[in-house]
């Protein structure tokens, strides 16, 4: 307000000097009064849209990057098939009769150890977060989430040795459930009548699945739910240990 009125004393007076002592040049004034009024327009806007405002100032979504995020999602879905595929060939109980299924994933997690330590590696500079982890945070974060996947893994493949493939995958679309119920837990989700209905939908196709099996194994079925729970919790503790 103290600049407006400054201007428009400035524009009464055509001969006044700035505090330099030279005179004030006759295109200044008009671009002054034009920025004021330019800056005026935008805080009344964002005063009367505050979300507008919010918006604009978040980088929006490139196709570049949804692309590049289907196209892991499609990788993951791939490997994660023809491995299923793979420990099912190698463990089922008709099949390969491999009898140290644990063995072969201590193997598996021994191999991802050494080629996440080379990305991680290769690419420091992609994955300098400047956040230094404290013990603490250490063994309530980090190591909850490595317990619960080596468990979700390791129950997976022990349920091939009694089901078959079609019916564990079916029975381990049940982890959304668990998600959603640990995300309540941990309070990082609302419940609401929307995920209430995700809950009860894929709980009575999982009933059906069930009825429906001819050669109902139940130790097989035991295993996979637990690593249905496993697979929920281990993906809330991911949530919590990456953007809590």
């Amino acid at each position: 307000m103290t600049l407006l009125l400054r201007v428009t004393t400035l524009i009464a007076e055509p001969g006044t000097y700035v505090s330099n002592g030279s005179r004030l040049s006759e295109g200044v004034v008009p671009k002054i009064v034009e920025s004021l009024t330019n800056q005026r327009t935008e805080d009344q806007a964002s005063a009367n849209n505050p979300k507008a405002s919010a918006r604009s100032s978040q980088d929006p979504v490139s196709a570049a990057n949804v692309l590049k995020t289907l196209f892991f999602i499609l990788m993951w879905y791939t490997f994660s098939t023809f491995l299923t595929l793979y420990n099912k060939t190698l463990l089922g109980n008709h099949m390969g009769k491999f009898p140290a299924p644990l063995l072969m994933n201590a193997m598996h997690f021994t191999m991802q150890s050494f080629l996440s330590k080379f990305i991680t590696w290769g690419w420091s500079h992609r994955f300098q977060t400047g956040h230094t982890m404290s013990w603490r945070d250490y063994f309530v974060k980090v190591v909850p989430t490595a317990l619960a996947s080596a468990m979700d893994v390791n129950l997976s493949n022990v349920s091939l040795v009694f089901i078959s493939v079609t019916f564990a995958t079916m029975c381990k679309s049940a982890g959304p459930i668990f998600l959603i119920l640990f995300a309540f837990a941990f309070r990082l989700e609302s419940p609401s009548l929307k995920l209430f209905g995700i809950i009860i939908v894929i709980s009575v196709g999982i009933l059906f699945t069930v009825a429906k099996e001819t050669y109902f194994e139940f130790w097989g079925f035991i295993f996979v739910m637990l690593a249905a729970v496993m697979s929920g919790f281990r993906w809330c503790m991911t949530q919590i240990l990456l953007q809590v």
